[in-house]
């Protein structure tokens, strides 16, 4: 998608019963991304979206976020210290170098646009709505000689989100600054936008007929 997800969008899929209502009481302009969604929510708007429209939708993966974003894409944030005695060091240091941006808080979801456009004509990548991804967190122990990775956990009740920096937030989550695993300074809101697999076979026809 150009954009993400917007507030009236959303708001078609609750009245049709297919999503819950965001959890957002902030008077936002209706084109503006919805906001105060969860990971669980964002994948029913996904499935009702897809049963409306056709075609297969669903939320991109972190990779796939990451290319998109292009020259907008800034990762996480890397602990320099990584003592294996105080595993805290590692989330300290991570937290002060994003301290160090002087980032102020953004809380109000603007119409969407006002964060432009990148290189490849999409819209509003890491702006102060943060995106939902179908990436799992994975929890990685590195061997005790750093010869490779000793151990690797998927652990899919939190999933990966996108935006100024990479954070991590469990599924059920809607308002960042409530926890849930975010790495550092909390997102402003969290939103999403989808990806389409491939046309739908009733809109594949149309589409060669020229209808759609």
């Amino acid at each position: 998608m150009a954009y993400q997800v917007s507030a009236a969008d959303y708001a078609d899929c609750v009245s049709a019963g297919g999503c819950q209502p965001a959890q957002e009481t902030r008077a936002i302009p209706p084109d503006a991304p919805v906001t105060g969604v969860s990971y669980l929510d964002a994948k029913a708007y996904a499935q009702w979206y897809s049963k409306a429209t056709g075609d297969d939708w669903r939320l991109p993966s972190d990779e796939e976020w990451a290319f998109a974003a292009a020259e907008r894409f800034a990762g996480e944030f890397e602990g320099v210290e990584n003592d294996a005695n105080n595993p805290a060091r590692r989330w300290l240091t991570s937290y002060k170098a994003e301290v160090d941006l002087n980032r102020k808080p953004d809380p109000l979801p603007r119409s969407r646009g006002s964060f432009g456009l990148n290189s490849l004509g999409l819209a509003d990548f890491s702006g102060n709505v943060w995106e939902w991804t179908s990436t799992c967190y994975v929890r990685t122990t590195l061997a005790a000689d750093r010869s490779g990775v000793a151990s690797s956990v998927d652990n899919c009740g939190v999933h990966v989100l996108e935006g100024l920096h990479r954070a991590y937030m469990s599924n059920f989550v809607s308002d960042g600054k409530s926890g849930g695993c975010a790495v550092g300074t909390p997102p402003d809101n969290l939103g999403f936008r989808l990806v389409r697999d491939h046309r739908g076979w009733a809109n594949r026809i149309l589409a060669y007929l020229g209808i759609a």
